[in-house]
């Protein structure tokens, strides 16, 4: 009598909480269907070396979130081989570069800019006044500075290597050729003997600060013109007392980004405490951004001439 009694009770409670699993995942739809329900925050991060400091502070925010800091060659190497890449904190067209992750909207930008040392800037002013910014410095790489000691040293990084400058070099191909350009537009026959000064004027190994601003910044003999952004001279020079700042035409701007695979989600909380941590770092409101970097196809052009160069 008692097992039976006991059995009785056990269906009862089942029936019971079958009918209310059905009401909830069936009839009222489950959490799964909750519109504001957020996505499970990815588990790891991967961020571009330049924006390291970014991801320090995003750590912060999200401590469940691992963070590995590595250059853009790395990740998108990774990517190529086959790796996957939960989710990459870049710059755009990277994402595209990639050919396998998709970008959000941009979260933060930064203008494109040319550094000089305080005594450098008049010379150079004088030397290309009238001029393309940018291609008047490849004009006289190497050459002696009218009106100040030494040569012109210009660098914009290892364009193989960072995003920023692979960005940077493809500001200054824009100020050669004048225009919006594209894979084609490489090809004019005067174009490489004015680009291989540009590229050689400063050995890579000769980026002692990893990047030419931090070199000539501790280094001007080394790189006496530096491609560099905004958010990089807020972050090594914001009071702007060792260097001196010019906008080349025409204007660039990297947009910052986080790229999941094709599919995946993003969770708000993860993007509005990127973007925060981007202003606070020196990055400029996405809206301020006039001008994108070239199309994926066209960077990885540049990457390859640069490469070929070297």
């Amino acid at each position: 009598m008692i097992a039976r009694r006991l059995a009785t009770v056990v269906v009862a409670i089942g029936l019971i909480v079958g009918a209310f699993l059905i009401r909830r995942n069936v009839i009222e739809g489950g959490d799964d269907d909750d519109p504001d329900e957020q996505p499970e925050p990815p588990s790891a991060l991967v961020c571009l070396t330049e924006l390291s400091d970014v991801c320090t502070a995003l750590g912060r925010d999200q401590p469940d979130l691992a963070i590995t800091v590595e250059t853009a060659r790395e990740t998108l190497d990774r990517l190529a081989s086959g790796e996957d890449v939960p989710l990459w904190l870049t710059v755009e067209p990277f994402p595209a570069m990639s050919g396998s992750l998709v970008a959000s909207e941009p979260l933060a930008a930064s203008e494109l800019a040319v550094a000089t040392p305080p005594n450098r800037t008049a010379a150079l002013t004088d030397q290309c006044a009238g001029q393309s910014l940018w291609r008047c410095v490849g004009d006289i790489a190497g050459d002696e500075w009218g009106g100040a000691p030494g040569r012109v040293e210009p660098s914009v990084g290892d364009a193989g290597t960072s995003a920023a400058a692979l960005a940077s070099f493809a500001s200054a191909v824009a100020g050669y050729l004048s225009t919006t350009f594209g894979a084609a537009e490489l090809e004019d026959p005067s174009f490489i003997p004015w680009v291989r000064p540009l590229i050689e004027a400063v050995p890579t190994s000769e980026l002692s600060g990893q990047t030419p601003l931090a070199t000539m910044l501790t280094r001007p003999s080394a790189v006496s013109i530096a491609g560099t952004s905004d958010a990089e001279l807020a972050a090594l020079d914001a009071p702007g007392e060792r260097s001196d700042a010019s906008y080349p035409e025409p204007s660039m701007w990297l947009q910052a980004v986080l790229a999941a695979p094709a599919g995946a989600d993003v969770p708000r909380d993860l993007s509005t405490d990127a973007a925060a941590a981007l202003l606070a770092a020196g990055w400029d409101d996405p809206g301020t951004a006039t001008e994108p970097l070239p199309s994926a196809n066209t960077m990885i052009a540049l990457r390859t001439l640069w490469e070929d160069i070297q």
